[in-house]
């Protein structure tokens, strides 16, 4: 693995955990980016991969964690580490990161390339993440977006609010709704933050601070699988929105040619959407819970019925 960095982190970083699958001995990475700087990061991996990420790691301030079962999914893993997380911030971070950046204060000043001990030491000792109790999910930005401030009317000075966190995400366990946790294999972290909304508490993305990743599905490993299969990602985007039917909707998306089913959650809406969730899932419950009482009600007269037949 590279050699570490002199840059020192804090006395307690938070956490760092990194789930990877088929991507060890990757030249460039969130692994070796983590490995180069000295940082005690995590990463996670399924049973029959565990030797082979051993190797690689061995000598390096990267750890490892095996998966208890093989071939379950993202969310299985992400959930994995929910469990294992202690309490406070900790992140959850894609293998595939190969840089971070910061901007500068006026829109055309041009992108600094900064370490991972740096986004670690900045991140959490921002104010809204060190004073304000309901922000519980915090990420960084895509760096081809990082520029773009300022557009949408639930932005608030230099970051997005309720609003999606992936690839690159803080998480406050203390602060997260009880019994959290992460679900489909599309757009898992989409429905993440939506939970999160729903529940009344904030997610932030720093538009000011940015990673730079390859475009999802692109890169062999990971997930690559999956967003191959057509039919799998129609499957999941259809349950999506059947899920989250007041704030999303199903779209292709893609370059002409090469499009693939996918998502539109309507965050820039949220505050007039999320109401109208709510709304629809507590009738839709207060139905469910009518039929099943109507359904134990007729069984029991049923019963009722066979016993006096008796």
């Amino acid at each position: 693995m590279p050699e570490r960095s002199r840059i020192s982190l804090p006395r307690a970083p938070p956490p760092v955990y990194i789930p990877s699958k088929g991507r060890c001995w990757k030249v460039k990475g969130t692994v070796t980016l983590m490995a180069s700087e000295g940082i005690p990061a995590t990463v996670v991996v399924e049973p029959e991969e565990y030797e082979e990420y051993k190797k690689w790691l061995s000598g390096s301030s990267v750890s490892l964690l095996q998966l208890p079962k093989s071939g379950m999914g993202v969310c299985y893993c992400r959930n994995f580490i929910l469990d294992a997380a202690g309490d406070g911030w900790f992140w959850i971070m894609d293998d595939d990161i190969q840089s971070f950046h910061t901007n500068g204060v006026e829109r055309s000043d041009p992108t600094t390339l900064i370490t991972a001990k740096e986004v670690l030491n900045i991140v959490h000792n921002l104010d809204p993440i060190t004073k304000d109790e309901k922000v519980a999910l915090v990420g960084l930005e895509y760096r081809v977006f990082s520029n773009s401030r300022g557009k949408l009317a639930h932005v608030v000075g230099e970051y997005q609010v309720d609003s999606y966190v992936n690839v690159c995400a803080a998480l406050n366990k203390q602060r997260l709704p009880p019994g959290i946790r992460y679900h489909f294999n599309v757009r898992e972290d989409y429905d993440f933050a939506l939970q999160v909304i729903y529940h009344g508490l904030t997610t932030l993305r720093l538009k000011w601070m940015s990673f730079n990743a390859p475009s999802m599905g692109t890169l062999a490993g990971g997930m690559y699988d999956y967003y191959s299969n057509e039919r799998a990602c129609i499957a999941q985007a259809t349950v999506f929105s059947q899920k989250w039917n007041k704030t999303s909707e199903r779209v292709m998306k893609g370059p002409a040619g090469n499009k693939r089913p996918d998502l539109r959650v309507k965050w820039s809406s949220l505050k007039k959407l999320m109401p109208l969730q709510r709304e629809y899932n507590q009738t839709l419950e207060a139905e469910r819970s009518k039929a099943s009482g109507d359904k134990k009600r007729r069984k029991t007269e049923e019963n009722d019925s066979a016993d006096s037949s008796n």
